[in-house]
């Protein structure tokens, strides 16, 4: 079971010459040049998020353990989505001229297709787990986190998944090589052929393939799966505990619970779950068919690159390529639909917000602030610990102080505001 490329796999869009029983030439070249088209959209795009993602990811309000892991992983998937577009660059530039096309892929692939490819994708995959696991020790090991998950934990953790990946995948920069052959018009031609070294030790690199494959590729994918599936039930049931609460709640305590700020963590910390989740599921979706296209190559010898059904398997494998390319191009949506943190910096970096919309967070923080500690300190005992956390409900006398014009311009909306900032966990 080798470790295999996904751009090797897709083969963009050269097509064999003959036909397998499923697929005819015709079929497959016209599907091969839809998808490629697609395909250099969804990169452009997917690209342009993963840059804008940084930008905000990068701004100094959001650095925490769960956003470095999540730039590291827009490194990743900018540098696969790279590779993407170079090598569908190279195969159009074969079909319009097959000598110095073949000539310039064999001098690119040996690196960037074996070995820089491949790595991109697999630090993908560890980060992703990295991540997982990382939320699943917050969920259920809230206080063990705070020494476990912790930056500088994180950062030494992104640093070794960057290094060791690419120094366990080396091998494979070794797997092809330039040949230069004769055609029938006596032309010299440089065309990709397998090392001498690769032939050489064929079982050792098919050995250290699978064991690759199962580290890499299919372990990411069961500890995502489980971990999943452990913190979807647990959400569910605590959407289902607080939907009984608000029913059998009276409005003042709903008020306390706010005031006390447990609700507000709760939820915030909820939405982040769901968001991480949200993540982590795309990318087992996405990677899942590539791993059993996988396991289908060795399962039936026919179904390779060279074998009966060659033009089913440059088709299925340019699908699950495909849907690794979208998994590299969406999580910018995601943050935008399931952030408002995240949502907020965007608007204030590039919508010419001026820190407007991020103000109206941090001015009510500061307001709520002065009003517990004007409060604390006229009754001049020590409040309860339940009260310590200090929300947005609590600052309705200060409404109508003497604030700018721009404070007053968002008054209304002041009670409604995310008290989150408190909480150094907010992503």
């Amino acid at each position: 079971m080798d470790e295999s490329n996904p751009v090797d796999q897709a083969k963009l869009p050269v097509l064999q010459q003959d036909v397998d029983i499923y697929l005819s030439k015709k079929t497959l070249a016209l599907f091969m040049s839809v998808m490629a088209v697609v395909m250099v959209v969804v990169c452009l795009v997917g690209s342009f998020g993963n840059i804008i993602s940084l930008i905000i990811l990068f701004n100094q309000r959001m650095r925490n353990q769960t956003n470095y892991i999540l730039a590291a992983l827009c490194i990743s998937d900018t540098l696969f989505l790279g590779h993407s577009i170079i090598f569908i660059a190279i195969n159009f530039y074969r079909q319009s001229n097959p000598l110095d096309g073949e000539a310039l892929r064999s001098y690119v692939y040996p690196i960037l297709g074996a070995w820089s490819s491949v790595v991109t994708a697999r630090i993908t995959s560890s980060l992703t787990t990295l991540l997982c696991v990382q939320r699943f020790i917050a969920v259920f090991y809230p206080m063990r986190a705070k020494q476990l998950c912790t930056k500088r934990k994180t950062i030494i953790s992104i640093v070794i998944i960057f290094i060791l990946t690419a120094l366990v995948f080396i091998p494979f920069c070794f797997k092809y090589e330039t040949t230069q052959v004769m055609d029938n018009s006596n032309n010299t031609k440089q065309i990709m052929n397998k090392s001498a070294l690769y032939m050489r030790n064929i079982k050792f690199f098919s050995v250290y393939g699978t064991v690759l494959n199962i580290l890499f590729r299919f372990s990411p994918l069961a500890i995502i799966f489980i971990l999943n599936i452990i913190m979807i039930i647990v959400v569910r049931r605590t959407c289902q505990q607080r939907r009984s609460m608000s029913f059998n709640d009276s409005e003042s305590s709903l008020r306390l619970t706010s005031r006390n700020g447990k609700h507000c963590s709760h939820t915030d910390q909820h939405h982040i779950t769901i968001m991480l989740i949200t993540v982590s599921t795309v990318f087992f979706c996405c990677i899942l068919p590539g791993a059993i296209n996988s396991i289908a190559t060795h399962i039936n010898r026919s179904y390779t690159p060279l074998g009966k059904y060659k033009n089913l398997y440059t088709c299925i494998s340019t699908s699950t390529f495909f849907l690794e390319t979208i998994n590299s191009a969406v999580n910018f949506i995601i943050y935008m639909f399931m952030s408002r943190k995240f949502r907020l910096l965007y608007k204030e970096i590039f919508c010419c917000g001026h820190g407007k919309y991020y103000r109206k967070i941090s001015i009510s923080s500061l307001k709520e602030k002065f009003r517990w500690t004007s409060k604390r300190g006229k009754s001049g005992g020590k409040q309860h610990d339940s009260f310590e956390r200090k929300t947005v409900s609590d600052i309705n006398p200060l409404k109508n102080g003497n604030y700018s014009a721009g404070e007053r311009e968002w008054q209304s909306d002041i009670n409604g505001e995310c008290w989150e900032l408190q909480n150094k966990h907010l992503f």
